[in-house]
């Protein structure tokens, strides 16, 4: 299924349902936890394949939003990110436990007006 969400587009296995958050609350969140009270596994592995470099994260260093994804009403933990694509569009994949693929968004800057 793609969708249009924040201005770029979203892939995902589940059907997608918006909903809007005091964003203040979402800031202070951090991957630890998941929405329904799951633990997180711990670590994120992002492997930026545009710029060609690898990283890791602790889920309490990332937000929620991050660090979970919630699939068909259950709250999957993401183990790892790959950024692919190029550097005016981003394709960002998250994956979860056994390389499980779990949503892809695609960043890329909003058209230019039309002169």
């Amino acid at each position: 299924m793609l969708n249009s969400v924040g201005g770029g587009e979203y892939l995902c296995k589940q059907n997608l349902s918006v909903t809007h958050h005091n964003p203040t609350e979402v800031n202070k969140m951090t991957g630890t936890t998941s929405p329904s009270g799951a633990t997180h596994p711990g670590q994120i592995l992002f492997e930026d394949r545009v710029d060609d470099r690898q990283w890791t994260k602790q889920a309490n260093e990332v937000p929620q939003t991050i660090a979970w994804v919630n699939v068909e009403g259950v709250w999957l933990p993401v183990i790892r990110i790959e950024i692919t694509g190029t550097v005016d569009k981003r394709r960002i994949t998250k994956y979860g436990k056994d390389g499980e693929f779990l949503e892809t968004t695609i960043q890329s800057p909003p058209p230019r007006p039309r002169p």
